[in-house]
């Protein structure tokens, strides 16, 4: 094995003995050493020729410039390309330039050259052949005309062959070439004599073997005999680079086709020269269409001239180019695409090619629209929940200001504690509405069935409502049909949903309006409908209507109020019983009306209806566990005042000291305490055998389903949320409410 020395001596030997010019370069042109025989051919010594590099010595020209490419894109060239001597005459140089990567990471590029005009000369004056022949890496032989015979042939020849120069010699070339190719041999002699020839062929080594060789053949006299001079090229590597870049190009092409984008390759000028399949898939057009600037005709009219301007634009500034615009599919509907092109430059910044995709973005903008409109709709609540939550607040204070100055019993208390009853059940309106909305969208809403006549429920409905009406000077009126209209529903939820459409009839209608409510049956469905002489609503906003946080007022003064809840939580619930609710209006000024259909359910048997009474409360010792003083302190007034004893705990450890202490029938827990949770406190007590008889009732702002399963594990036997009302606490007291445990 050679070392390290010996291989820098061998190289160095190499380099300075070649007679074909070599160079050691950069990518860029810059030239780094130049052997002898390099100088030889530019006139010039080895430090003019580095200092003056490849843009002084080489004719730049378009043969140039497809070698460059081809050596940056294959990693090898060969070509033919002009060189200029330094008395500023030219000449042909037969080049190969491969770029040879080092250890540090640096590409140079391997430079190896001939003058072809003395090649050419060599012809005319084979006593020159010698010198040139020995030292090329191509074999070269010379072939009588007239039976193939070979009459001479360089080293590279022995070498490629595996022949000795006197085997060579017995030889014709009939036996170099492989047996398949000899019936064109003939022809090929004859064109090669007459105009000289290059083409490719498959010779046949001594051992057999064969291998592919590029030929160039011409006809010559010399010392009297017609003979053919072929200068033989190995291109087995050639070949092997040749299928992979085809098979890279088939790769490319196959990806290309399955990414999701539609991909195309364009010339520097812009002239789009081929599309992936997925272009064709998509705009249902065929190749032909689309040469040049075909693709022209899938652009929406309406935007075909920005485009235009901007990708010219993009081709001029030679710059990565971005656009969005919409395309036409094969059925005829246009989608958004964002465009995108990166321009393929050559070493000195020329634009070689544009490639680009196009990415469906139709989606992504929808979306971004509808997040735009969501947020827009956020921004709009919470300016009219702060709104709607002042509103209630203002009287409430002013009430307890006229409180705090009037006597207990005067006309003024009581008008200023009837002000903070009726605000206080608004809030509790509106924080409910809030919820409900929020456990239809999560999928939480817990639905009570039972067989319920919707005339009932909507009678009911109407007589709560009524006096909403009567202060507002608007007739309500309900019509019902002759028997009943059974459904299977939540009563209390289908009681929801006419009140709140019921509530919206008041809210919109002027004095001396008119709101009708009618049930009937239609087909398999059974209907309420409510229908109002109000302010109506535009038709083409009806269906927003029934979105969240939706206003059909946007006036700044907002005389009618409400958060946009009400139709949201209609739909909502009615979807949720299987149902549908439409609502028709015919413009500003002419009422509205929404119809609500629910599946009809049969009839059931005949039964003896009984509806228990209520049972007075009786007189209980209640244990309060509130960690906010005004609400316990409140709810432990209350309490009292209906003639309960009542102790207050504001932890969860003096709860259960003082359950422990005086065993009261009812205890009412908040949940979140500052020491320890409800949960814990219900456990504490259900551990307790003294306190088993102890009705446990958990009081809290958390109200979901799950928050009172949670309740129930931990042995609470009913649940309220806050606030509660005063029959819901009596009935939590009782134990004739809501029970969490069997």
């Amino acid at each position: 094995h050679l070392g390290a020395q010996d291989l820098e001596r061998l190289f160095r030997t190499l380099f300075e003995s070649s007679r074909d010019g070599v160079l050691i370069a950069r990518p860029d042109g810059t030239i780094i050493r130049a052997n002898p025989a390099a100088c030889r051919m530019f006139g010039r010594s080895e430090d003019e020729v580095c200092r003056l590099g490849r843009a002084a010595l080489v004719v730049e020209d378009e043969r140039l410039r497809r070698f460059i490419a081809e050596r940056d894109r294959a990693g090898i060239a060969h070509g033919e390309v002009l060189h200029r001597r330094a008395d500023g005459s030219t000449y042909l140089a037969e080049v190969t330039a491969a770029l040879v990567p080092t250890v540090s990471g640096e590409v140079y590029s391997y430079v190896i050259f001939r003058d072809v005009s003395e090649h050419r000369r060599a012809r005319e004056a084979l006593q020159r052949y010698e010198l040139l022949a020995e030292h090329s890496r191509d074999v070269i032989v010379f072939v009588r005309r007239s039976d193939g015979q070979v009459l001479e042939a360089n080293a590279a020849a022995t070498l490629a062959y595996g022949y000795g120069r006197d085997e060579l010699m017995r030889l014709s070339v009939r036996d170099l070439r492989a047996e398949p190719t000899h019936e064109e041999l003939g022809v090929q002699m004859a064109d090669a004599d007459i105009r000289g020839i290059r083409f490719e062929t498959t010779h046949r080594r001594k051992d057999g073997s064969t291998f592919p060789v590029e030929v160039s053949s011409e006809g010559a006299d010399v010392a009297g005999t017609r003979v053919l001079i072929s200068v033989i090229r190995d291109i087995t590597e050639r070949r092997r680079l040749e299928a992979e870049r085809e098979e890279s190009e088939k790769r490319f092409r196959a990806m290309a086709d399955n990414i999701p984008q539609l991909a195309w390759m364009a010339e520097p000028d812009g002239n789009i020269l081929w599309y992936n399949r997925r272009w064709y898939e998509f705009t249902g057009t065929a190749p032909e269409q689309m040469r040049g600037w075909g693709w022209r005709h899938v652009h929406h009219p309406d935007h075909i001239g920005s485009v235009m301007r901007k990708w010219a634009a993009g081709i001029a500034s030679r710059v990565a180019w971005e656009d969005t615009f919409p395309l036409r599919r094969h059925d005829g509907e246009y989608r958004w695409f964002l465009s995108r092109a990166l321009p393929i430059k050559d070493e000195r910044g020329n634009v070689l090619r544009w490639f680009g995709t196009n990415t469906d973005v139709t989606e992504q903008r929808d979306a971004a629209e509808r997040l735009a409109e969501a947020d827009r709709r956020k921004s709009e609540f919470i300016g009219v929940l702060s709104h709607e939550l002042r509103n209630p607040l203002a009287p409430i204070r002013n009430s307890l200001a006229i409180l705090d100055r009037v006597a207990p019993e005067s006309a003024d208390a009581l008008k200023a504690r009837e002000v903070i009853h009726r605000q206080t059940q608004h809030l509790t309106r509106l924080v409910d509405d809030l919820l409900d909305v929020n456990r239809i969208s999560s999928g939480k809403i817990e639905l009570r069935r039972a067989h319920t006549d919707l005339r009932d429920v909507a009678r009911r409905a109407c007589d709560d409502h009524r006096s909403l009406f009567e202060e507002r000077d608007v007739d309500l009126r309900f019509e019902e049909p002759a028997g009943p209209v059974w459904i299977d529903a939540d009563p209390t939820r289908i009681a929801q949903v006419v009140g709140n459409l019921l509530q919206n009839a008041s809210k919109f209608s002027d004095p001396g309006g008119r709101t009708t409510v009618t049930v009937h049956k239609a087909a398999s469905q059974a209907e309420v409908r409510v229908r109002d002489t109000g302010i109506g609503i535009d038709p083409a906003q009806i269906e927003r209507m029934f979105q969240p946080f939706a206003q059909a007022e946007k006036t700044l003064a907002r005389t009618r109020g409400g958060l946009g809840l009400g139709l949201a939580l209609v739909k909502g619930l009615v979807e949720l019983h299987g149902g549908s609710v439409a609502g028709r209006s015919e413009g500003p000024g002419r009422g509205a009306e929404f119809a609500v259909h629910l599946p009809l359910a049969p009839d059931p048997p005949a039964a003896n209806r009984f509806e228990g009474t209520r049972s007075a409360a009786r007189s209980r010792s209640v244990l309060v566990v509130e960690d906010n003083l005004d609400a316990g302190e409140t709810l432990k007034d209350l309490l009292e005042i209906g003639g309960h004893r009542v102790w207050l705990a504001r932890d969860g450890r003096s709860a259960v000291a003082l359950a422990r202490e005086h065993r009261p029938e009812v205890v009412i827990c908040d949940i979140g305490l500052p020491d320890m949770s409800g949960y814990e406190v219900a456990r504490m007590l259900r551990a307790d055998r003294a306190l088993d008889g102890s009705w446990l009732v958990a009081l809290t702002g958390y109200a979901q389903p799950e928050d009172r399963e949670r309740a129930a594990e931990a042995g609470f036997d009913a649940h309220l949320a806050k606030p509660p009302s005063i029959d819901a606490l009596d009935a939590a007291i009782d134990g004739k409410g809501e029970r969490l445990r069997a």
